[in-house]
C-alpha cells in the first residue's frame, strides 16, 4: 500500500477485493461475484488489475473476461493486465 500511496495514487483510487474463491469454489458464487463487481465498477474505469492468487487469475480468465474491457491487455491478449 506504501508503494501505491508514494506513487501519488490516493486511497480512493485503489480497490481491493478479497474474493474467497478457494473457500467458495461453487460456480453460483463465482457467477455472482463477476454480477457484483459488474455493479461496483460499471461507472469507475480500471486501469490496472493485479491478481495475488492463481484462483483470481483463474477467475479473470474465465468469468471475469468480459468485466473490464477497457483495461490495457497483456501478452496473450486478456482484457486486464496481471501482475502474480
Amino acid at each position: 500500500m506504501k508503494g501505491f500511496l508514494d506513487a501519488g495514487l490516493g486511497a480512493y483510487n485503489l480497490h481491493f477485493e478479497f474474493m474467497d474463491l478457494t473457500k467458495h469454489p461453487e460456480p453460483t458464487y463465482r457467477e455472482e461475484f463477476v454480477k457484483y463487481l459488474g455493479r461496483k465498477f460499471a461507472k469507475q474505469p480500471i486501469g490496472l488489475i493485479i491478481a495475488l492468487h492463481n484462483p483470481a487469475f483463474s477467475f479473470l480468465v474465465e468469468e471475469g473476461r468480459n468485466l473490464f474491457t477497457g483495461v490495457p491487455g497483456d501478452q496473450r491478449d486478456h482484457c486486464f493486465r496481471i501482475s502474480l
